[in-house]
């Protein structure tokens, strides 16, 4: 979770010092997640003004559950 709260960081000091939105990419980020830190990933990056997020992953069942949670929020 270290890593990342380190990109979400990132994300607003470059958006805030830019101003400008920057793309975010979350690349297999779900893998390294239990269920319970992917939910609260997924709404702490709706807190987010985020312009483009872009999340990969492998497992295809996993994003179907993501994205139905995301519709959802």
């Amino acid at each position: 979770m270290f890593i990342i709260a380190l990109k979400l960081s990132m994300y607003q000091w470059l958006s805030s010092h830019y101003n400008e939105h920057a793309i975010l990419l979350l690349d297999d980020i779900f893998d390294k997640l239990d269920e319970k830190r992917t939910d609260r990933l997924l709404e702490q990056l709706f807190q987010f003004n985020l312009s483009q997020i872009f999340i990969t992953d492998t497992d295809k069942n996993r994003v179907v559950d993501n994205v139905n949670k995301v519709i959802k929020l």
